[in-house]
């Protein structure tokens, strides 16, 4: 399996990224991956939004199932 860099560039996904801050409580991505054991693994990444402008991220993984096969 090769690793890419991915680059935010256009569309709704690089907009949500960048647009205004105010009044959203939270961002959060979420990925689901493979892991080269067979768990599939789930990462979660969230950005919690002060009134007073700062911000607090914090992210989680964990384990869903065991795949197998293809």
């Amino acid at each position: 399996m090769s690793k890419q860099k991915v680059e935010v560039m256009e569309g709704p996904f690089g907009a949500a990224l960048v647009e205004d801050t105010e009044g959203v409580l939270y961002r959060e991505i979420k990925t689901v991956r493979v892991k080269p054991d067979g768990m599939l693994t789930e990462y979660i990444t969230r950005r919690e939004y002060r009134t007073d402008g700062d911000y607090n991220d914090t992210s989680l993984s964990r384990p869903l199932i065991k795949v197998t096969g293809e």
